[in-house]
């Protein structure tokens, strides 16, 4: 095989590599949904399960993973497929549900779930946002140049509102929510004092707990408990 060949073969692979995977996805996600519409839930779960392994889950999936989730008694796993689906929707049912399912079984770290709100929405219209602003700055810049070569005016007010919204253009280009909770997704967690097997225990936890996350440290996670600072196994939190 020649040189030509080989790349020819290669593109064509990298070329229909995508829709291939594409329309592996979508066909997992109808047998899927097939299966959930037929009320077989422990089926579905496990096909639903790859999905989102392989980053294709989308809200509408999130949400009935998390009903099949609760309604084996997997508590943890709802909680983090709902907090998942109010990342992506900013849905305030969503918001109520999860503090709901927190409190009935006396689960803490969920208060603050509103303060979640605005970096969803900003997540959820993020592109439509930045290109009306992109419209925006190219109208102004327009009519920047056009009244300084046609009419040989120099505008004060237009020049501050570009600035302005390059700026805010900037901004939401570069806007990455940084989730910093964790849920804890196995009973009996040991939250340690360091960021070693051989430093104390501070308290031992059910799974459920949400905390906040600091920071990472080898296999460590570094987390807030009670205002107090602890470090737990990063295999056994999830975070969101």
């Amino acid at each position: 095989m020649n040189l030509q060949n080989l790349i020819l073969k290669i593109l064509v692979f990298l070329a229909l590599a995508p829709p291939l995977a594409a329309q592996q996805s979508g066909s997992l996600l109808q047998q899927a949904d097939s299966l959930f519409g037929q009320q077989a839930y422990t089926e579905a779960l496990p096909l639903y399960q790859q999905l989102l392994e392989q980053q294709q889950a989308s809200p509408a999936m999130l949400l009935r993973m998390a009903y099949i989730q609760e309604g084996l008694g997997h508590v943890p796993e709802a909680l983090y497929l709902l907090n998942l689906y109010y990342r992506e929707t900013s849905d305030e049912a969503a918001g109520t549900r999860i503090k709901e399912l927190a409190g009935q079984h006396k689960l803490q770290g969920y208060d603050l779930i509103e303060e979640e709100y605005l970096p969803s929405i900003i997540r959820r219209y993020q592109l439509p946002i930045i290109l009306t602003l992109l419209i925006l700055s190219l109208l102004l810049t327009g009519l920047l140049l056009y009244r300084r070569i046609r009419q040989q005016h120099r505008p004060v007010l237009t020049p501050l509102f570009l600035l302005v919204l390059l700026l805010a253009l900037g901004y939401f280009v570069n806007f990455q929510p940084e989730y910093t909770r964790g849920i804890l997704m196995q009973d009996h967690t040991y939250l340690m004092r360091g960021p070693s097997a051989g430093a104390g225990v501070l308290t031992q936890l059910k799974a459920g707990h949400r905390l906040e996350v600091l920071g990472r440290e080898d296999v460590w996670l570094k987390v807030v408990w009670n205002d107090q600072i602890a470090w737990v196994k990063v295999h056994l939190i999830r975070t969101v």
